[in-house]
């Protein structure tokens, strides 16, 4: 049975052998990053997410896939797993769909969790963008909002009414940001 190594480096199969014995986890320069269990409000909101933008993304040749852990750098290793990858259709031809996939989705989506931390969303947004993807957005399903990165210290803030596009992972999306929140969920303070 492999067992956690927070304070040794790490090596993407090492990481993925923790997984399979049911860890949460991803690495960041190959060291260790746990990762918390999701609660429900995320898990609508990513639901909801891909029954929005899966079709679109399908429709344009390419997918989007939950919880894919993409492999962002070596020596040292850097694997993450983000809520939603969305692949170009150029992206999804090149996918061996036995192995994972080594590089970063077009466009990269994080739903928040509220053990999430600043600093640790931060970083992930830094691997994504230096490993090639476009675009990150940042799903907040408690103020209803989603940061879209395309550089790592100017991301846009949008919400209610406002307008999200897919870019070249999502080619024809248009879609009010309050669509992608189930709009029967409490909030509740």
């Amino acid at each position: 049975m492999a067992e956690p190594r927070p304070n040794q480096e790490m090596t993407a199969e090492e990481c993925f052998a923790l997984q399979e014995e049911g860890y949460r986890v991803e690495l960041q320069a190959g060291f260790l990053v746990e990762e918390p269990r999701p609660v429900i409000r995320h898990q609508v909101t990513l639901s909801r997410l891909s029954e929005i933008l899966g079709p679109i993304a399908r429709a344009n040749g390419g997918r989007a896939v939950p919880e894919l852990d993409l492999i962002l750098a070596r020596r040292p290793d850097t694997v993450r797993a983000p809520d939603l990858a969305v692949f170009t259709r150029e992206q999804w031809e090149r996918v061996d769909p036995d192995r994972p996939y080594e590089g970063v989705a077009d466009l990269v989506i994080e739903v928040l969790s509220p053990s999430n931390k600043p600093g640790d969303m931060h970083a992930k947004i830094a691997d994504y963008l230096a490993a090639g993807s476009s675009t990150v957005w940042v799903v907040d399903p408690w103020s209803t909002t989603v940061r879209v990165y395309k550089t790592l210290l100017a991301p846009v803030i949008l919400h209610g009414a406002d307008r999200l596009d897919g870019g070249a992972a999502l080619p024809g999306l248009d879609v009010r940001v309050q669509d992608l929140f189930e709009p029967d969920l409490p909030v509740l303070s």
